[in-house]
């Protein structure tokens, strides 16, 4: 059971959860790279939402300069992971950003701290990338 400072936090199969470096205010420093957790057994999809932390626009839903978007899908029977096109852009934006890619199993991919080895590090610039996360593991 977690310890009185810890949440634990339960994933059905076929959920996407990312993971970026600890900030304590969102100007802080590059949110890179982002690790993307993959926990299989079904599709899954997620849509990372970004802005320029000032728009007011954003937050009341209304259109604006100050925000991009990215689609991540997993397709389960594929084994791979499709990282979207880029829509938007904002000033500060990162053009470009590092993705840790970890397919979660038992002891991998687990607690709040990154995974030492990924299964796989992708660099992306805003282009739709499809990643094949195709592993030995016995279901």
């Amino acid at each position: 059971s977690p310890a009185i400072d810890e949440v634990a936090l339960y994933a059905r199969a076929g959920s996407l959860v990312l993971l970026g470096p600890d900030l304590q205010h969102a100007d802080e420093k590059p949110a890179d790279p982002l690790e993307v957790r993959v926990y299989d057994g079904a599709d899954a999809s997620f849509t990372l939402y970004e802005d320029d932390g000032v728009s007011a626009a954003d937050a009341t839903g209304g259109a604006s300069s100050g925000s991009a978007t990215i689609r991540i899908a997993w397709d389960d029977a594929a084994e791979t992971l499709t990282v979207g096109a880029r829509a938007g852009s904002f000033p500060g934006m990162l053009a470009a950003r590092t993705l840790h890619l970890v397919r979660v199993a038992p002891g991998r991919g687990v607690g709040v701290a990154p995974a030492a080895t990924p299964d796989r590090v992708v660099a992306y610039s805003g282009a739709k990338l499809v990643v094949s996360l195709r592993t030995k593991r016995v279901r």
